[in-house]
């Protein structure tokens, strides 16, 4: 989800509930402004997680907590926390507020694991829809204006930063374009024949009911991603793979998150511990039909998830060694891979 802009206004001493919600009614602060992408953010990751059903639903419970406090940020309470304690009825964009207060109490627990699971799927719809509607009716043009500045300021300060930094790569490093995911393109749906391989910077794709190259088919196209990350310290990370259709993450040789099968848009996720140093990280995708896409999230530290750092990431070469695909990268401390191919 987009990041809304904001247009500097000073706060109000009027209640949030007497507000005018109307587009352009009153002007966003920072503060609301940062609220709503918050509720915006936590909402789509709680929704990903009760949606996953490799996933206990409880895992969800803090970002409902976190949801909750910026969405009333956004309505310009000023002490949001803890979310339990928060007058709904001052949120003006929830439908139910008394039945969101009901369900919001029972997330004051230290076991989260005890919330039920109906009380966490009623605030997550809640959240959702509130903050759609938040966005329809004062967050939206506020967040068009700023994007459109936001794009033109940085638009003119890349050229001006772009043009001796491109110019000393394309000098210095050849293949500087080229990412750290090393794709093979297939032609059938079971990774068969000759395929296209190419460079990628990131495994986030949605070709929607077209193929990835004109010489691929439309429906029944496979792709293989493999590259090698490096880790400083050990870490259990939180992997998500969202794809339509089959997809499934192997790292070292061990699948680890399994999406695979004929179906529409759906999320899988695991937490997966790992040591520090070379790990050989494979992502095998296929579309049967219709509208094709795939994505890798993941979240290091417990924050939102996002795309693998690059900064982490090593090219594993052209031509991958089967009994260890990340020989070739040189830098790996403690790697441990026993890769098995289809």
């Amino acid at each position: 989800m987009s990041q809304p802009g904001t247009t500097l206004g000073p706060p109000s001493d009027e209640h949030p509930a007497a507000r005018q919600t109307p587009s352009g009614s009153m002007p966003v602060t920072a503060t609301e402004a940062e609220g709503f992408a918050a509720a915006e953010a936590h909402a789509l990751a709680a929704a990903s997680l009760l949606d996953d059903p490799s996933v206990p639903p409880w895992t969800a419970a803090d970002h409902l907590r976190q949801g909750f406090s910026a969405l009333a940020r956004a309505a310009g309470i000023a002490r949001p926390e803890p979310a339990a304690t928060i007058d709904t009825s001052a949120l003006p964009w929830l439908g139910s507020p008394q039945a969101v207060t009901d369900a919001l109490r029972a997330l004051e627990t230290d076991d989260d694991a005890a919330i039920a699971d109906g009380v966490l799927m009623t605030l997550s719809r809640a959240l959702c829809t509130a903050v759609a509607t938040a966005a329809d009716a004062r967050f939206a043009p506020g967040r068009r204006l700023e994007q459109r500045r936001r794009l033109v300021r940085r638009t003119l300060m890349g050229i001006l930063v772009a043009i001796p930094v491109v110019v000393g790569l394309v000098v210095t490093v050849p293949d500087f374009r080229e990412g750290p995911w090393r794709g093979q393109y297939f032609g059938s749906p079971d990774f068969q024949g000759e395929p296209i391989v190419r460079r990628d910077g990131d495994v986030h794709f949605d070709w929607k009911r077209q193929s990835p190259f004109s010489e691929l088919p439309n429906d029944g196209f496979s792709i293989r991603w493999d590259t090698c990350m490096e880790l400083p310290e050990a870490l259990e990370i939180s992997f998500q793979l969202v794809s339509d259709d089959g997809s499934r993450l192997t790292i070292d040789g061990r699948v680890v998150v399994d999406n695979w099968g004929r179906h529409g848009e759906r999320s899988r996720g695991a937490e997966v511990p790992l040591e520090a140093g070379m790990h050989h990280v494979r992502i095998d995708y296929f579309d049967d039909r219709h509208a094709a896409s795939v994505e890798l999230l993941a979240s290091l530290r417990g924050e939102l998830p996002e795309s693998l750092p690059v900064r982490l990431l090593h090219y594993p070469g052209d031509d991958l060694e089967a009994a260890d695909p990340c020989s070739r990268v040189g830098s790996g401390v403690g790697s441990k891979v026993d890769s098995t191919d289809e």
